[in-house]
Parts: structure tokens; sequence; C-alpha cells
């Protein structure tokens, strides 16, 4: 079964490129998809040096277009060029930690048959709320939400699925797409009222990534 790795960024491409080669690490031979917004200054250049690399540009002048955008075209462009394989999409920043965990998650996938698996932060945003920094999916079992390709899905974030406290959500958009696929796994976890490291043992622990920087949305490197 191929494992595609499968990442966004805006403005950081040394912190790409450190995710990137940490995956490299454990899967040598994996194929890797990244969308980059073309209005946050990173060049294609900057991953000449990276095998098996695929590059889709999109847009987004909002950090919550650019993250749709962003995991609609590359999870199309994947689409549009197999018929199956493990997904691992994570945003730049967050990169795998727990080379175990991620084993054994593939692993379940495979042998439960699961279309995908995400975490769910209990409370105040609501059931229908999937977190986008880490999503593993079968595409197989998901191909049918990310056809036809497209490198630029929405136009305004005005088109985004809006959370239920009424906020423009990149993850209530990724609940709309994938909810509906057979089999998904969804892991709650305590969001509010939790410490920054307290969310990220919860990661680490169950899908094996850790977010570097939580809580400072657009920092720069």
């Amino acid at each position: 079964m191929n494992i595609i790795f499968a990442h966004n960024s805006h403005n950081r491409p040394n912190t790409l490129k450190k995710t990137i080669e940490v995956e490299k690490t454990y899967f040598p031979n994996s194929e890797y998809y990244i969308s980059i917004t073309e209005n946050g200054n990173i060049s294609e250049s900057d991953f000449n040096d990276i095998e098996n690399l695929k590059i889709i540009k999109t847009f987004g002048n909002t950090w919550q277009l650019g993250c749709v955008n962003c995991f609609y075209s590359v999870l199309s462009k994947i689409s549009e060029e197999h018929s199956d394989g493990i997904i691992i999409f994570s945003h730049d920043d967050v990169y795998m930690k727990n080379y175990d965990v991620v084993e054994k998650t593939i692993t379940k996938m495979l042998n439960d048959d699961i279309s995908f698996i995400v975490r769910r932060p209990q409370a105040f945003f609501g059931e229908n709320y999937f977190m986008m920094e880490v999503v593993y999916l079968r595409l197989s079992h998901v191909k049918e939400f990310f056809t036809p390709f497209n490198c630029g899905l929405l136009l305004t974030e005005n088109e985004i699925t809006k959370d239920i406290n009424g906020a423009i959500s990149a993850e209530a958009w990724l609940y709309s797409k994938i909810n509906n696929a057979k089999n998904g796994v969804v892991i709650d976890y305590q969001h509010n009222g939790n410490t920054y490291e307290g969310i990220n043992n919860n990661l680490i622990n169950n899908l094996g990534y850790e977010h570097i920087n939580l809580g400072l949305n657009g920092w720069k490197e």
C-alpha cells in the first residue's frame, strides 16, 4: 500500500522542508504532494532537492481560505493520479514525532478498513468539526469527495462552512467533506481548559505528530 504525504504552506518553506525531511527518514520512497498559496512568496526552487515531490499552487488571502484551497487542491491532485493509498495530511508546522504511533495507525486503517482518522475538540466547536492539523485518509474511500481536481476550489472565505458559533471554519468545512465516508474514526479530546502541552501530547499519542508553535497562528519563520 502506498503511503502518500500531503502538506500545505503559505510562507514557511524551511519549516515545510523540515517536516518532509523527518517523514523521509521513515518513508524514504513515499510520494510527497505540497500545496502552496501563490501570494505567500514560496518559490518552487526551495524544494528542488527533494525527490518524489509535486507542487500544486493555489490561492487564499486569508488563513481559512488558504487552508481549504490547499487541502482540496492537494487531495484532488492525489485523487487524480492514484486509485488508492494511505494519505497523511499535515500542516507545514506539524511534523512526525512518534513513528511507532504512525505505523500502528496505518496498520489499523488497513486492518479495519477505515476511511479516515481525525481529532475533534470536545464541546464549544460542536460535533461537525474535524481538526485539519493531521488527517489520515484511505484514498479509495474518500476519492469521490475530492474529484475532480481543482487548484482553487473557493474564491472567497464566505463560501467556507461555518461552525456552530457562526465563525468561518476550515475544520467545519473538512467535516462537511468527509463525514459521510464509511467507517471513519473520530478521536475526541479536551481542548478548552487544556494546556498546549496537553493538546500536543494527545496529538502525539493518537496520531504520532506534534504541532510546533501551537496556538501561534500565522507565525513567521
